[in-house]
């Protein structure tokens, strides 16, 4: 039994290996159309105070985000956690592709 256990542990970290690797590679993908249309619909004079604060509200979210799930973990089971997390994020991909305002900017 042990050594499936051990067996267990280096399958799921090589898996996770893998999906945080792949991970690296989607952010940049969704941070460029997001730079993107801040510096677009922000005016000049406002582009460095613009952006400054959006970073800083990326890196402090970042935290907040990883407390905010071990709370609702210690409650709600991972599996759930991540399935609303990712319901969430589905909705707001939808939410934006939807939103003609954003489209057209």
């Amino acid at each position: 039994m042990p050594g499936n256990l051990r067996f267990g542990a280096i399958l799921s970290a090589i898996i996770a290996s893998a999906i945080y690797f792949m991970m690296g590679f989607a952010f940049p993908i969704v941070n460029a159309p997001i730079n993107s249309y801040v510096m677009l619909n922000t005016p000049k004079e406002l582009l460095g105070r613009v952006s400054s604060v959006v970073g800083m509200v990326c890196m402090c979210m970042t935290p907040l985000g990883s407390a905010i799930a071990g709370a609702v973990s210690e409650k709600v089971s991972i599996p759930v956690v991540f399935f609303i997390s990712g319901i969430m994020i589905i909705l707001l991909s939808v939410f934006v592709s939807i939103n003609k305002n954003f489209k057209n900017s």
